[in-house]
């Protein structure tokens, strides 16, 4: 069951979670620390931040399930819009590279927001490329890679900024992690990788 379709999810969910994980424990303290917000006005973006990324992803699933249900290819549908997602998510670092403020509050909103585009559509595409009868082992491989990311990038972030001093590393880090991810999902995330069920796994579902 270790196709390619698999490590494809793992790689991109951990990528997709290590930025999602960065932005609860890291981005605040990014704020408060380099960009000198106060704590409230900090909250209010972080507010937005996240909010954004739930309405995107309820209107990024529902926009995918009308395109689908007008023919379009399930795979091809879902994957593009996961790709979308982690290429918007990448402009985090266009603001954190921006000396305004402004810009780099406005893309860190953005940047999230874009980010749920992806957020019901990767799940979705999971679950439309494994058989049936091996979605529940799919997906506990998809969450503990989605756990391992809630490890690895508070970790890593804090050891970058130790070590350089600044944001920079940690932001840049994002952004080969986000890259890596959207790689994943356009080199293996294809029909013809997806797994099939063995024989033993039909006869024991009575297939």
């Amino acid at each position: 069951m270790m196709s390619p379709v698999t490590w494809g999810t793992i790689i991109a969910t951990f990528c997709y979670m290590y930025f999602v994980y960065f932005c609860m424990t890291w981005m605040p303290a990014y704020f408060v620390e380099q960009r000198h917000l106060s704590l409230s006005r900090m909250g209010i973006y972080t507010f937005f931040s996240f909010g954004g990324m739930a309405i995107m992803a309820a209107l990024a699933g529902w926009a995918a399930d009308v395109i689908i249900r007008r023919g379009g290819n399930p795979v091809t549908v879902r994957k593009w819009f996961t790709l979308a997602g982690f290429v918007i998510a990448c402009t985090e670092l266009t603001g954190a590279q921006s000396s305004s403020v402004t810009m780099a509050l406005v893309f860190a909103v953005v940047s999230l927001s874009g980010l749920g585009l992806a957020t019901a559509n990767y799940w979705a595409l999971t679950q439309t490329l494994v058989p049936a009868n091996a979605i529940g082992r799919i997906s506990g491989v998809q969450n503990c890679a989605a756990s391992l990311a809630g490890i690895v990038a508070p970790i890593v972030t804090g050891w970058l900024k130790q070590q350089t001093g600044s944001y920079r590393a940690p932001m840049g880090a994002i952004w080969i992690v986000l890259a890596l991810g959207a790689l994943s999902y356009f080199l293996l995330m294809r029909e013809k990788y997806a797994p099939r069920a063995s024989a033993a796994d039909v006869s024991a579902t009575g297939g």
